[in-house]
């Protein structure tokens, strides 16, 4: 019998490792399919030969690139005998003090439908940051509407009418879409489609739905070639800071998906977002999904679109279960219900102690809550030893993913200490609940704070309970039955794994190094399972679990060690401004890295970060700076078109005339300033506070110049402060970059920028 009882241990262990690693391996997109497949098929190899133009250079808006991808996105619709336009409008996102906005030149195309009762528009966003080509964000989108019509023009027309709107300005705040909102009649809009990205690999995942969204989940599935979707990840997105085009449209009542890849972290709005570096599955999965979606939705009726909310997820790779949300609170209380019997039966059979039972529940409490510990003490020690990696977006460098393994060492670690010595004292049923009983606490949280996202709880306790009411039943026990048993644990860790090792996976990419709890938490959530099964893998080896996760905590060090070089394939993010102060013929290097890296430290002698108040008066943010020599640099115009008195306000109309690089420009007024118009877009009163300016930020100003209506109180003090944006550093004084070293992401990074004081 021991001898059976360390073969079960081995099978299990081999399964744990196996089926992880299948299940990852599921969870890929697809192959991309070749230019020579058949041309009713999406294909990711045809799709690139639009994005190799598109994604040539950064075409950040009002640079010259980005009229010339605009210019080749219309002339791409047209080929294909779509009604192409263009809207020029201001789009604006106003807060209290402050206006942001920028001229927008959406495209728009429609293929016709043979008799439409509703539009399905589908969205993607031609513009990129200023220092990435944006082959993923979002010329995987453009590329994958572009590659999706030829192939719907190959299989005939559909019902539906559908509208491609190609956005401008969404990485300075979504301005485009908020234009096309604000301007546009949205009535006869029946659906919304959204791809995007967030990486350059992984899965196209539809991470956000509409409102009462039972309807198009079930719609989607029938879709959908490769369905991935959850609503756990929808409640999650929903409380995250970050917006896509989608975002614009929440409040429309219109139904809709937005799907985003967002592997490759470490490329987004980087410079190493070409082409070349994009995983054409990703775009596969893209353009399969987009196709799919419009030959179902562009031939049924988009009349009757809500339903109430469903849960929904995959099971394993493409199975996706969806039910309706009026089943999640039966299935909590079921939950409770199957516990609680299982505890009455334990106690009843002797199995289960009930002071033992709080033991479990206080031992996994403290198994977390190390496992938060040791983790964080994991990443603070990484971050200290590789400070260069806070250059990246969450400090995600090239080689995260090796770190995934030593935060499951982490993890597999607080377990093993936890429960090396109780697993002797105790009956392994009693601590098994005792742990699970916190799962149940967790699982209400999870339905008050993430409504659609219990199920990633409950679901997995029904199937330990079932298990379990067997094993109670039978009066099956390790030790006397360790083929039965061991053969039952692996049945139940199959659905269990399959839900959280995405999910895991998933949490860990979207969070990264700095961010490794909410992986972390699914990883220790998984770690009871291993409990029933303790004794028997204790056999193989006393402290065995230990060993494994000293193993996993060391491999996935010592592998990211062995990538953490930044080179030429996989060069450094940097970060460098050029400051003019015209007003006093000052000029200075600032940086706003974390810390300082070998090339910009050539420019910067300093000790500490500190203010800017000679650009910045009243923020508190700190960066690195230091004197610049002063070059000759090209300012624009300000002109005053009138300036009148009215009811002890002085209204004026002013003209900006933006110099012809510059891409964006920061007006500062005085407090209390009302901004009413810009070009023809009108705004309520936008009032500052007391010591706080009224400031607007504007990209892609008019060549010829915008004009603006203010409204400000006639006894203040007149001086403007005028900030413009170019991109790039001027020759004369900049220093040659290593191929190694590359622009970093942002509107500081790779720019000139001039300040200067304006009075009337």
């Amino acid at each position: 019998m021991p001898g059976t009882r360390k073969v079960m241990a081995l099978l299990i262990i081999i399964f744990l490792v196996g089926y992880t690693i299948l299940t990852l391996k599921l969870y890929n997109p697809p192959k991309a399919t070749p230019a020579t497949s058949d041309p009713k098929t999406f294909s990711a190899e045809r799709a690139m030969t639009h994005l190799q133009v598109i994604a040539r250079e950064p075409h950040s808006a009002g640079s010259a690139e980005h009229e010339a991808v605009r210019n080749y996105i219309i002339d791409e619709f047209q080929k294909l005998g779509l009604e192409t336009s263009t809207t020029t409008q201001v789009g604006a996102r106003a807060g209290r003090r402050f206006i942001s906005g920028g001229q927008a030149i959406n495209i728009l195309a429609k293929l016709k439908g043979t008799s439409s009762n509703k539009t399905i528009l589908v969205m993607s966003h031609y513009d990129s940051q200023p220092n990435t080509p944006g082959a993923a964000d979002d010329g995987a989108g453009v590329v994958a509407i572009l590659e999706s019509i030829r192939a719907l023009k190959e299989t005939g027309p559909l019902k539906n009418d559908v509208l491609f709107l190609i956005t401008d300005l969404e990485e300075v705040g979504l301005l485009g879409a908020e234009a096309f909102v604000h301007h546009e009649d949205l009535k006869d809009i029946g659906m919304i489609l959204n791809f995007e990205a967030r990486g350059n690999s992984g899965v196209s995942l539809t991470f956000e739905l509409s409102e009462d969204n039972g309807w198009i989940i079930r719609q989607f599935k029938k879709a959908a070639k490769y369905p991935l979707a959850n609503s756990f990840a929808y409640e999650v997105y929903k409380v995250m800071p970050n917006d896509t085009d989608f975002s614009m449209f929440r409040n429309s009542g219109i139904s809709g998906l937005n799907a985003a890849f967002v592997e490759g972290f470490s490329n987004y709005h980087s410079m190493t977002d070409t082409p070349e570096n994009i995983n054409q599955g990703s775009i596969q999965h893209h353009g399969v999904h987009l196709l799919g979606l419009l030959q179902h939705f562009g031939n049924i009726d988009l009349t009757n679109t809500k339903e109430d909310d469903a849960i929904f997820f995959n099971l394993i790779a493409n199975w996706l279960v969806i039910y309706p949300i009026s089943w999640d609170v039966p299935l909590m209380v079921l939950t409770g219900l199957l516990f609680l019997v299982i505890l009455i039966m334990g106690y009843r059979k002797r199995r289960i102690k009930i002071g033992h039972l709080f033991i479990g529940f206080g031992l996994f409490l403290i198994c977390f809550l190390l496992g938060i510990g040791l983790t964080w003490l994991l990443q603070k020690g990484i971050l200290l030893a590789y400070p260069y990696y806070s250059n990246f977006y969450a400090a995600n460098f090239y080689n995260a993913n090796f770190y995934q393994l030593s935060v499951l060492g982490t993890a597999l670690l607080s377990f093993g200490l936890c429960y090396h010595w109780a697993s002797k004292r105790y009956t392994h049923e009693s601590l098994f609940f005792g742990a699970l009983f916190f799962h149940l606490i967790l699982m209400v949280v999870f339905k008050v704070y993430l409504n659609t996202g219990a199920y990633i709880l409950y679901f997995p306790l029904i199937c330990i309970f079932i298990v379990y009411l067997i094993t109670l039943s039978l009066n099956l026990r390790e030790e006397h039955s360790p083929v039965t048993c061991g053969s039952l644990q692996i049945v139940l860790f199959a659905p269990i794994l399959s839900l959280w090792i995405p999910l895991a996976y998933t949490l860990f990419i979207i969070f990264t190094i700095t961010l490794p709890f909410a992986a972390l938490g699914i990883i220790l959530l998984s770690m009871p399972l291993l409990i029933p099964s303790l004794s028997s893998i204790q056999r193989l080896g006393n402290r065995l679990i230990l060993w494994v996760a000293a193993g996993f905590t060391i491999a996935g060090l010592v592998l990211a060690h062995l990538y953490s070089d930044y080179n030429e394939s996989h060069p450094l993010q940097t970060n460098l401004m050029y400051a003019v102060d015209a007003d006093n013929q000052n000029a200075y290097w600032i940086s706003g890295n974390k810390n300082l890296d070998e090339w910009n430290a050539q420019f910067i002698q300093a000790d500490q970060k500190e203010s800017f108040p000679e650009f910045y008066p009243n923020s508190n943010r700190r960066y690195w700076k230091g004197e610049a020599p002063l070059v000759e640099t090209t300012v624009g115009n300000v002109n005053v078109l009138s300036d009148t008195l009215i009811n002890d306000q002085r209204v004026m109309e002013l003209e900006i005339v933006p110099a012809q690089n510059t891409a964006s420009f920061e007006m500062y007024f005085p407090e209390n300033t009302a901004i009413n118009q810009i070009i023809d877009r009108k705004f309520p009163a936008t009032n500052g506070n007391a010591n706080q300016q009224t400031y607007v930020r504007f990209t892609a100003p008019p060549k010829d110049g915008l004009r603006m209506k203010i409204r400000m109180e006639s006894n203040a003090n007149h001086h403007f402060t005028l900030i413009e944006r170019s991109m790039g550093i001027p020759g004369e004084i900049s220093k040659k970059m290593p191929a190694s070293i590359i622009p970093g992401p942002g509107y500081i990074s790779n720019t000139t920028q001039i300040k200067r004081t304006i009075t009337f």
